[in-house]
């Protein structure tokens, strides 16, 4: 059964990332890669959102299109979002 406070943690911190992002837009100079960061994260954590909710194992990378392929598996239209994503997973921090 999936952990659905954890799904709503998830979520939560993918509307912080990107509530940080549309607040980011209104500065100058514009700061595009911080903004490209924040929605990464948010896709990342949305996406993970979706993992935890079909209890599934959440992998521990930020590789979105690796996230979108586990993820596709439970949620198949998310393949929709697959040129989306691999655009911003380069704005991801690879430890």
């Amino acid at each position: 059964m999936p952990d659905v406070e954890a799904v709503k943690d998830w979520i939560r911190f993918a509307r912080m990332d990107l509530g940080a992002a549309i607040y980011l837009l209104g500065h100058n100079p514009l700061p595009i890669e911080i903004i490209c960061y924040h929605c990464q994260q948010s896709a990342e954590k949305a996406i993970k959102a979706v993992l935890v909710s079909h209890d599934a194992d959440v992998p521990h990378i930020h590789d979105l299109n690796k996230l979108l392929t586990e993820t596709v598996q439970y949620e198949s239209s998310m393949q929709l979002l697959s040129k989306q994503l691999k655009r911003l997973t380069s704005y991801a921090i690879f430890a």
